[in-house]
């Protein structure tokens, strides 16, 4: 290896020992050789960090942190501390990369470059995702809009990022999150950069298992964390008003869709009600319909603004009776 690395690939690693080999050969593979290898032991309690530590004996490149358990957050973040690369690259522990992976992250010198990835369930490819070569400046809402509106947006993996940047702002996983922090990293980072490139290529495998989509882990979590992860991406951009309409939109829709569901579901009156309120006078809901008010009809918004949940619970229960 070299005395410096060009790229530092950081992979957090939890109880993945059926996995992991495949990961890190992958990427041992590249056809782009000037890197290094983290990988993040986060408290595994299987044959994970033992199978990590048996390649770093072999490999030069290969560097292994071993910690107590504290979330993939804090292990990215230990990883990206150590990292002594031009540019950071996160692969999911579970997942694979093509050969050429570095190679084509390193086509640009942009501040983040963006390929495509294949969705891939039982050893095959399902779906393959990948927008158009293209290349547009991060300076004003229309390129933070292109950007947070490309399929890649809510990962961190199948990206490269400049570590000069993260270090000068001091861009971090937050601790706090455990859905969707991806997003708010990049978020951060984006409104310190300039320029994006998407590459019309697939080289990432993100790996899916049965009743493991993304879909089905987002439906899974609560109305309290949808909403914690909208308001901090909501206020990182105070001086971006098309964004922030954006996510006022997400968040309100989202509330209404739950709306309906508490309406319809098999409980007494006074409990749907109950849980009603707690969508209608959370702060951030409120501060949205005050945003965005044309996004609710003018019925639900009156009856959100003076905290009618006993007749939303009519008007969506009755919705539904339609729909039959």
């Amino acid at each position: 290896m070299e005395s410096k690395p060009l790229y530092s690939v950081i992979i957090p690693v939890y109880n993945v020992e059926n996995n992991i080999k495949r990961c890190i050969e992958s990427v041992l593979r590249q056809s782009f050789k000037n890197f290094e290898l983290i990988l993040v032991d986060d408290g595994s309690n299987d044959a994970s960090g033992a199978i990590c530590d048996t390649y770093a004996q072999d490999d030069e490149r290969i560097v292994v942190i071993h910690q107590e358990n504290k979330g993939v957050s804090a292990a990215r973040n230990i990883g990206m501390s150590m990292a002594a690369g031009e540019y950071i690259v996160f692969i999911d522990s579970d997942d694979f990369v093509e050969k050429d992976f570095l190679r084509y992250l390193h086509q640009s010198d942009a501040d983040m470059v963006i390929v495509g990835f294949s969705d891939y369930l039982n050893n095959k490819v399902i779906k393959i995702l990948v927008d158009e070569n293209e290349k547009w400046k991060i300076t004003s809402d229309k390129g933070i809009e292109k950007f947070i509106k490309n399929q890649s947006s809510v990962f961190v993996w199948g990206k490269r990022y400049k570590k000069s940047i993260i270090d000068k702002y001091n861009i971090k996983f937050r601790y706090d999150m455990t859905f969707n922090e991806d997003i708010i990293f990049d978020n951060d980072y984006i409104l310190k950069t300039e320029s994006v490139v998407n590459i019309k290529w697939a080289g990432y495998y993100h790996c899916q298992y049965m009743n493991m989509t993304l879909s089905s882990i987002a439906m899974q979590k609560s109305f309290i964390e949808h909403t914690k992860w909208r308001k901090i991406a909501y206020n990182q951009f105070k001086e971006y008003p098309l964004i922030r309409e954006i996510y006022a939109s997400q968040m309100l829709y989202f509330a209404e869709k739950e709306i309906f569901s508490i309406s319809n579901k098999k409980e007494s009156l006074s409990v749907k009600c109950t849980e009603i309120k707690k969508i209608i006078t959370d702060d951030f809901f409120r501060q949205c319909m005050e945003f965005l008010p044309q996004a609710l009809t003018f019925d639900v918004r009156v009856f959100c603004r003076y905290k009618l949940a006993i007749l939303l619970v009519v008007k969506y229960y009755s919705v539904r009776r339609v729909l039959r």
